[in-house]
């Protein structure tokens, strides 16, 4: 078996693995109702079957949304996340859900781990030269980065106009008003309905946390 192949293979013996605990994770989830949201399983057992069959196209593939991946979510974690939450807030969750937030730490770090190495297996010199003797461009995948890069950026610029902007410091003094200025608020999500607006907040101080809802109609 030539390099390439062997290279192909182990990197989609990964993905299947990789897929097939997400499946598992998922169904677990749902069956114990409990919130789930990924952008793996299914997409990564069909790549890893297709790598497995030595597909070239699909180690483009993989390799480009490896990249965008990559991007977008180093992107997310240094700037957006904290940029939209206030310092204090981490530190909270991390006081309160030492546990939880372990586990989310590891996670992150191992998808992270995860899309860097299949990046750089699949940028290993005889991948690329069997890609190119098959006619296909071997550059760096300029655009998946850029792209990765744009969605996190639009990211933060949705969540600026939702979580961060007048409507949210709206939704924060109503709480306040409504629930007590001992807390500190956080926006989690906005509901519009024609003039009616609804915010859902974490309300949380050194002691507690807890979830408040207002409410209000926009009249402007």
């Amino acid at each position: 078996m030539s390099e390439h192949l062997q290279i192909l293979r182990r990197v989609g013996w990964t993905l299947v693995v990789i897929g097939l605990l997400d499946i598992g994770f998922m169904i677990y989830c749902i069956v114990n109702g409990l919130s789930y949201s990924s952008s793996l399983n299914i997409f990564a057992v069909v790549a890893g079957i297709f790598l497995l069959r030595g597909s070239l196209s699909a180690a483009r593939l993989v390799c480009w949304f490896s990249a965008f991946m990559l991007s977008g979510f180093v992107l997310g974690i240094l700037f957006v996340l904290p940029w939209m939450w206030p310092l204090d807030y981490w530190q909270f969750t991390l006081r309160q859900a030492p546990v939880g937030s372990f586990l989310a730490i590891v996670l992150i770090t191992a998808m992270l781990v995860a899309f860097f190495w299949v990046y750089r297996t699949l940028r290993a010199p005889p991948v690329l030269a069997a890609r190119a003797a098959a006619g296909q461009s071997i550059g760096v995948p300029k655009s998946a980065f850029a792209a990765g890069g744009a969605l996190a950026i639009a990211m933060a610029g949705l969540l600026q106009f939702t979580l961060k902007g007048e409507t949210a410091e709206k939704a924060m003094r109503l709480a306040a008003e409504q629930h007590g200025a001992e807390y500190r608020y956080v926006v989690s999500s906005i509901d519009w309905a024609g003039q009616h607006v609804s915010a859902r907040l974490t309300a949380y101080n050194q002691q507690e946390s807890r979830e408040v809802e207002v409410e209000w109609e926009d009249l402007e």
